[in-house]
């Protein structure tokens, strides 16, 4: 059955971790914990603003939830920067300002992250994703 799932949702099916170890015993299911691991089955076509602009909320490790939107998008990459977000002052307050995502083939995706503190840019960090 093929769906896709409405706004920024995505559906996730997990990877099941094998339940015997190398040395045959088998892992009972109360004892196992729960995979770490996914594979995206379906992504919905994103949420979008009042001018139709592609929006996201990155729920940062701040403790903050930053509103993005789309800057630029092209077959390869995609670039969202902070919007008007209510309970951060960009002025002041530490948040993840910016995010640019490449792909550079079919099996990477590069991830930068540009955080900014007291109105300025602080740092960039980079991560690089290869498809299992």
């Amino acid at each position: 059955m093929k769906f896709r799932p409405l706004h920024d949702r995505v559906v996730v099916r997990r990877i099941e971790e094998n339940t015997k170890t190398a040395g045959g015993i088998i892992i009972p299911d109360t004892v196992k914990e729960k995979p770490m691991q996914g594979e995206i089955i379906a992504v919905g076509p994103g949420a979008r603003d009042e001018n139709g602009k592609l929006v996201m909320t990155h729920y940062c490790a701040m403790g903050n939830q930053p509103h993005m939107v789309l800057k630029q998008a092209t077959p390869k990459s995609i670039s969202m920067e902070m919007g008007p977000t209510v309970g951060i002052d960009a002025a002041k307050d530490p948040h993840m300002h910016g995010l640019a995502l490449e792909f550079p083939d079919a099996n990477h995706l590069v991830e930068r992250w540009t955080s900014y503190k007291d109105g300025k840019r602080a740092e960039s960090v980079v991560f690089t994703l290869t498809r299992a």
